[in-house]
């Protein structure tokens, strides 16, 4: 059963977003990783996206270690540059400069620390242009 505590606070948090999200659950599932970025969808060069990251019982995931690697899977390769991970507080993180080198299929492997805890994630890309 969703508890209402949990759904609120994802709603108020689409509402803030206008543009795309996705949802992900961490590997092994002890948090749920929502991500959003303005526009239809993300694009050929620099982009930036917002994380909010909860744990298993709706709890915001505060003060995390969040990592973000672009990754193109058909070519076998990322990418230099280096996005830069801000913590917005209350679970919420802004990363920048997400640069897509070419055309095609991305990822995007997001690592988080949190503790002793590590846990990560892959949303998928597949139409860059």
């Amino acid at each position: 059963m969703i508890r209402l505590f949990f759904i609120v606070p994802i709603f108020l948090f689409l509402l803030s977003c206008s543009g795309s999200v996705m949802e992900k659950q961490s590997d092994s599932g002890k948090y749920t990783i929502i991500l959003s970025h303005k526009g239809k969808e993300l694009k050929k060069g620099r982009n930036s996206v917002k994380l909010r990251i909860v744990d298993s019982k709706g709890v915001r995931v505060e003060g995390a270690v969040v990592e973000l690697s672009p990754w193109m899977p058909d070519m076998g390769h990322g990418v230099m540059l280096i996005p830069e991970v801000t913590d917005l507080k209350n679970g919420d993180y802004r990363i920048e400069n997400i640069f897509f080198s070419m055309e095609g299929l991305w990822e995007l492997r997001i690592k988080i620390l949190k503790g002793n805890l590590e846990e990560s994630a892959i949303f998928e890309f597949p139409d860059i242009t």
